[in-house]
């Protein structure tokens, strides 16, 4: 990847490299919840070496979001849609519209997501959406994730 597009790139592991190619950001998995003191203060510290790090997670029940008690750049919804595009059942449209008007970081529809649902995805009130696998059919997969903000998305 070019030098110039480095300030972009938010990894989901290897945080060692975010200092080094001067990385936008990191995606906290699931599993640094349940990590080491060690491992949550060489997260700290980065933030400290680096202010602006952007710092983004993922949520797969609407408890865990409305709970969460780190200040995240956004977090990610997953999945709120099954592959055929309809509702996963662990959540109504209600108690998703009603979770993100509680929290203050920006919340993304992922997991699903196709052209069928954009307009519940914005009556849902999330800031955008992520795209996964759904827009790479029939085409090798050159990225893992593509994520639409609320200034592109109102464009859908």
């Amino acid at each position: 990847i070019p030098e110039k597009h480095h300030n972009k790139i938010i990894i989901h592991s290897h945080y060692n490299l975010i200092l080094k190619y001067n990385l936008k950001g990191i995606h906290l998995s699931s599993s640094f919840k349940d990590s080491s003191f060690f491992y949550k203060k060489y997260v700290s510290l980065l933030k400290l070496l680096k202010p602006k790090l952007f710092l983004t997670c993922s949520y797969h029940n609407l408890n865990q979001l409305l709970n969460h008690h780190h200040t995240y750049n956004y977090v990610f919804l997953s999945p709120v849609f099954n592959k055929d595009g309809s509702l996963n059942s662990k959540f109504t449209e209600d108690s998703i519209k009603s979770t993100i008007s509680q929290i203050n970081t920006k919340a993304f529809a992922l997991g699903g997501v196709n052209e069928t649902n954009l307009k519940k995805i914005k009556s849902m009130n999330f800031n955008g959406l992520a795209l996964k696998g759904s827009i790479w059919h029939g085409i090798e997969q050159p990225f893992d994730l593509y994520l639409i903000n609320k200034k592109h998305f109102n464009t859908l």
